[in-house]
Parts: structure tokens; sequence; C-alpha cells
């Protein structure tokens, strides 16, 4: 007999109900950030990440943000902002 565990992963709008959780995921990779980058970025992204920032993201009508959801875990988004275009 075998058993088969699926490991189902959901693709959602984001919501401010989620902030938290997309501020804890910001603030754990930017624990251990890119040598690369200056640390005055490292310092403006931890300052974004701070749960209040990531819920003022969410009056801005131009936001479009989806996320992977396991377990109702957030573990990973994608965001990114509508442009005014006129075709």
């Amino acid at each position: 007999m075998f058993l088969i565990f699926i490991n189902i992963v959901k693709l959602i709008q984001a919501t401010r109900e989620y902030s938290k959780q997309i501020s804890n995921l910001m603030l754990k990779d930017l624990n251990y950030p890119n040598s690369n980058f200056p640390c005055d970025m490292i310092i403006g992204f931890r300052e974004h990440a701070k749960q209040e920032n990531i819920e003022k993201e969410f009056d801005n009508d131009k936001l479009i943000c989806y996320l992977a959801l396991k377990n109702n875990n957030v573990i990973g988004f994608i965001v990114g902002y509508k442009e005014d275009s006129k075709w």
C-alpha cells in the first residue's frame, strides 16, 4: 500500500488580514540580507516591512498583491502596482 501526501498551496489575492504574516516573512528574509545591498537600503526595507507599513499598502488602490498560502500560512507573495495606461 502506498500513501501519497499532497501539499496544496493556494494562490489568493492579498488582503489586509495577512499583513502580519507578510511582515513576518519579510523581516525573516531581512535577518540575513545579501551583502551586495547597501546597509541603508536594508534598513529601509526593514522599516517598510513593519506590519503597520504593510497595512498602509492596502490603502493604495494601485496595489496588486497575491499570496501563496499553505495551511492558511503565507509562504510567499508577489507585489506590483497598476500603471496608468490609456490604450
